[in-house]
């Protein structure tokens, strides 16, 4: 039960760390304090920011283990295969639309620094802290992902509320699908690799089709893949580590 106490307050410790650094970093550009030219920077410099800060309490306060297991490394690309087919739509979105990405390198940057900084926090430390002390893997996924998606209302501040709640609800089920790859995989780099995809895709649709659909039924739709996705993951887990907790 202590070790329960330590981890309820390590991990909210680590979110409120994170809402503050989110919060300082959109009263910086609010208020003009980054000129604007700079402005494609800003997140990518947030990202790293968040990463060295977390490094940093994972190695003097939590020193919780990142697993990047070696094992099984063929199977495990092969898992990456709906961040194959997400990356080549938006391939073909380029062709279809003859129309190149003005900021492709940005997006890039952006994409892979976000997942890092992010995957290290929720699947990296969070889920991984919760399932030393859960007795089942649900829990601890449901939690997170949950986490992962409510992080995500920080976007009211620049986005409306039916656009930021149809995130909240898509990024939460995205959580489930990441933590349960993370399960399965025992690395974090696959995550990582999947959750860039999912980022740098969307960018470049953006840019090239002027535009992305925040419908209920879209977030209904890629609710439901992101779900079925997590949910196949899951088996291979339990099939894999022959486990009996749900």
């Amino acid at each position: 039960m202590a070790r329960v106490k330590q981890n309820f307050w390590q991990i909210l410790s680590l979110i409120l760390i994170e809402l503050a650094i989110l919060l300082l970093y959109i009263f910086v550009m609010d208020k003009g304090i980054v000129p604007y030219k700079y402005d494609s920077f800003s997140t990518i410099a947030l990202e790293l920011f968040c990463l060295f800060v977390f490094i940093a309490i994972n190695r003097f306060v939590f020193k919780q283990p990142i697993f990047h297991s070696t094992k099984n490394p063929y199977r495990n690309l092969l898992l990456l295969l709906p961040a194959y087919l997400y990356l080549l739509y938006g391939v073909f979105s380029v062709f279809e639309n003859y129309v190149l990405p003005s900021n492709l390198i940005i997006y890039f940057l952006t994409a892979i620094t976000t997942a890092i900084s992010e995957e290290y926090l929720f699947r990296g430390l969070i889920l991984a802290r919760l399932l030393s002390t859960s007795k089942t893997t649900i829990f601890p996924l449901i939690v997170t992902s949950l986490l992962f998606g409510t992080m995500h209302l920080i976007h009211l501040f620049d986005q409306s509320f039916f656009t930021t709640l149809n995130q909240v609800i898509q990024v939460s089920f995205v959580g489930f699908t990441l933590g349960t790859l993370y399960l399965v995989t025992h690395s974090i780099y696959f995550p990582i690799v999947l959750h860039a995809t999912l980022d740098l895709v969307p960018f470049i649709l953006i840019d090239t089709s002027g535009g992305s659909s925040d419908s209920w039924m879209s977030t209904f739709v890629y609710s439901l893949i992101y779900l079925l996705i997590g949910l196949a993951y899951y088996l291979i887990y339990r099939i894999d580590r022959g486990v009996k907790k749900i």
